[in-house]
């Protein structure tokens, strides 16, 4: 982890977190979500991002199963994965901070495999943010590699057309 960053900091449930700003590319207003079939309930489908293909996930859904209604604050995080980008809905985003790595803390609980994502617990004077580690978060989610190939699938078709 370096020593200190730039993180953006949005909601769900009440609860704030984190995510490194070198990975978000962009915070954009929620439009044209096109559901597909057979997915986990979590993705919302995919929409078009900067001339990109990319799918939606409902980050409240993943943590609290429990699906994000659609408001005017809510946006979509869109984050550089490991092998295409993708779109996080979130609450609302509050700012950008920044947090050094010695304020993050790592909690031994976080360690279990379905939370090997958060990176730990910053301690900011009695307020706490979850700092999300987005390249393990992406593997920890079941799916991804359906997803990852239907983006695929679909630029393959732009193309040839």
């Amino acid at each position: 982890m370096k020593e200190s960053g730039k993180y953006i900091v949005f909601r769900v449930n009440n609860e704030e977190y984190a995510i490194d700003i070198d990975r978000v590319i962009a915070i954009e207003r929620v439009e044209n979500i096109s559901p597909v079939p057979h997915l986990p309930s979590y993705v919302k489908g995919i929409t078009l991002s900067r001339g990109h293909l990319v799918p939606v996930l409902d980050i409240k859904d993943i943590f609290y199963h429990q699906s994000l209604a659609i408001e005017d604050e809510v946006r979509t995080l869109v984050l550089q994965g490991e092998g295409f980008e993708y779109g996080l809905l979130v609450a609302d985003t509050k700012e950008i901070i920044e947090i050094s790595s010695n304020q993050i803390e790592k909690i031994d609980l976080l360690a279990h495999f379905e939370l090997s994502y958060m990176a730990g617990v910053a301690n900011l004077n009695a307020r706490l943010i979850t700092v999300i580690d987005t390249a393990a978060f992406i593997r920890t989610l079941e799916g991804m590699e359906e997803i990852d190939s239907y983006i695929n699938e679909l630029k393959q078709e732009q193309q040839a057309t």
